[in-house]
């Protein structure tokens, strides 16, 4: 370790970093290789092609911090905070990034594959120290919401990283040991996951569609409600596999449940059965209008359904899979939906305002805690008074929408268009996407 850096010091190399990079006097390229940084700031700095080599970096904050085609190679990211940091082409090969947060951090195209720094010693000779480090490891991981797009990743995780909603597509995880990771709306679209290590991962709402799985483990898996068209799964073992359930394997017809539903509710209960498609694979179904009120709909796959003007109040849809779903003008009133699936789902004059009860004078609102509506068409939707805690709204179009005392604490907001929405009385406290 060559020198210990404090807060004003790595100010002031931030700010030579900037004028180097915009060719003025006096600048100079951050280069911290093999120094310590360890538990200080670099939030929000613009450090694009900076070096940190072999730089101890255990506990430091790199919040939105820009990165991008950074020399990362051997650095010790233990426990730093990395969430919403640019890490685009990044090279992190060799990386220590055990208990790290990579949360909506982005590092398409990054380099996250082993590799060991070889330093001469004191006595000239070639010191393999660190030899031991040379795989890299995102083990006790956070990387919910991360983009890792074509990155190039090797053997790097371990059991029990936090991987929801974070973005696979076209990855290499090939031998990966992702053993008992939360991977709920994953996008493995594409992904070469050959002879990984699924077992007891949560994939509740996962992309899966032209993944390779050949000889993957995925004893005690969880695959309800997740997409698997075109998912090769060549000599797995599905024995001990939750998967969704098909139309076809249930005692009744869907028109029969159907129509029992609509006696029960008409009847208050008295006649007909409760509609319980849990974990039922709907995908594509052609619904247009039809009632599913108090239904029990958790974890089902309504991808690409056509659910237009349906009724849903006060519907369990939690964790429900609706992606590339027609939801226009849809009444989903007083669902409880918490992590729902509506990405790129048209949701046009859709109705998830809050329910009045019966008999009462209380309001029942809706519960979509952790949703994800990326990409949505929500113009001119009604979120009034929802509880919308932990939801992504990403890239949603959100114009004319009725977002009045909506909750919205730790929701992400980037990209989003909000452009004549009503936000009166909006709580966004924590909310990224609104500076």
């Amino acid at each position: 370790m060559n020198e210990e850096y404090n807060q004003e010091k790595l100010r002031e190399a931030v700010i030579q970093h900037m004028r180097f990079m915009k060719r003025l006097a006096g600048g100079r390229r951050f280069n911290v290789s093999f120094d310590s940084i360890s538990r200080l700031d670099l939030s929000t700095a613009d450090l694009r092609e900076a070096v940190f080599t072999g730089t101890s970096a255990v506990g430091t904050r790199f919040r939105k911090t820009i990165l991008t085609s950074a020399d990362m190679f051997g650095i010790d990211l233990s426990g730093a905070d990395l969430r919403g940091a640019e890490m685009t082409r990044g090279d992190l090969r060799g990386a220590k990034l055990r208990g790290a947060n990579l949360e909506d951090a982005l590092l398409v195209q990054a380099d996250i594959r082993g590799g060991f720094i070889i330093r001469a010693g004191k006595d000239g000779k070639l010191d393999f120290s660190n030899r031991s480090s040379d795989a890299t490891v995102i083990q006790d991981a956070k990387l919910a919401g991360a983009d890792l797009q074509q990155a190039k990743l090797g053997r790097i995780f371990g059991p029990r990283t936090d991987m929801s909603n974070a973005n696979f597509k076209n990855a290499s995880l090939r031998n990966a040991n992702l053993s008992q990771s939360d991977m709920r709306g994953t996008n493995l679209m594409g992904a070469d996951l050959t002879k990984a290590d699924l077992s007891h991962c949560v994939l509740h709402g996962a992309v899966l569609i032209g993944s390779v799985l050949q000889g993957c483990i995925l004893e005690g898996a969880d695959l309800t409600g997740a997409q698997l068209n075109g998912a090769d799964f060549d000599g797995v073992n599905l024995a001990n596999v939750r998967l969704p359930i098909s139309l076809d394997s249930l005692d009744k017809s869907l028109q029969q449940i159907l129509l029992e539903h609509l006696k029960w509710i008409s009847t208050s209960g008295a006649v007909g059965a409760q509609a319980n498609l849990e974990c039922v694979d709907l995908t594509k179904q052609n619904l247009p209008g039809v009632n599913l009120s108090a239904s029990q709909l958790g974890l089902s796959l309504f991808v690409g359904a056509n659910l237009k003007e349906a009724l849903l109040g006060m519907a369990d849809i939690t964790r429900a899979n609706m992606s590339d779903a027609k939801l226009f003008d849809t009444k989903l009133r007083g669902v409880k939906g918490d992590e729902a699936v509506f990405t790129r789902s048209d949701l046009r004059k859709a109705d998830f305002s809050a329910m009045p009860l019966t008999g009462t004078q209380r309001d029942w609102p809706a519960r979509l805690r952790g949703g994800n509506f990326t990409g949505a068409d929500c113009r001119e939707a009604n979120f009034e008074s929802a509880i919308l805690t932990d939801a992504n709204f990403f890239g949603a179009d959100l114009r004319g929408a009725n977002l009045k005392g909506a909750v919205l604490i730790d929701a992400t907001l980037d990209s989003a268009d909000l452009r004549g929405a009503n936000t009166d009385g909006m709580d966004v406290r924590g909310a990224r996407g609104l500076e």
